[in-house]
C-alpha cells in the first residue's frame, strides 16, 4: 500500500509542479505585455499540491499543507496581485 501512496504522490506532485510552472510563466508573460489577467486555472495547482502532501506516506508532510498555495502563482500570489491591481486601478 505504501508503494501505491508513493506512486500517487509522485504523479500528483508532478502535476502540481507542471501547473505551477504554467501559472508562473502565464503571469510573467501577461505582465510583460501589460495584461493583468489572472491565470485560467487559478488555485488548481495549490489544491493539487495539498492533495499530493495528503497522499504522501510520511505523516508529517501534511502539516505543510499551506506551502503549495504560496509556491503556485495561480493561488495566493496571483490573488494578491489582482487585489493590488484592483486597488490601484491598473486593470
Amino acid at each position: 500500500m505504501e508503494t501505491l501512496q508513493w506512486i500517487g504522490t509522485v504523479i500528483v506532485g508532478g502535476f502540481f509542479v507542471g501547473l505551477s510552472i504554467f501559472n508562473w510563466r502565464f503571469f510573467f508573460q501577461k505582465i510583460g505585455r501589460g495584461d493583468a489577467r489572472m491565470s485560467p486555472v487559478p488555485w488548481v495547482a495549490g489544491f493539487t499540491g495539498v492533495f499530493a502532501l495528503w497522499l504522501c506516506p510520511i505523516p508529517e508532510t501534511f502539516s505543510y499543507w499551506w506551502v503549495p498555495f504560496f509556491i503556485d502563482f495561480g493561488s495566493i500570489p496571483n490573488s494578491l496581485w489582482l487585489a493590488y491591481s484592483t486597488a490601484t486601478s491598473k486593470l
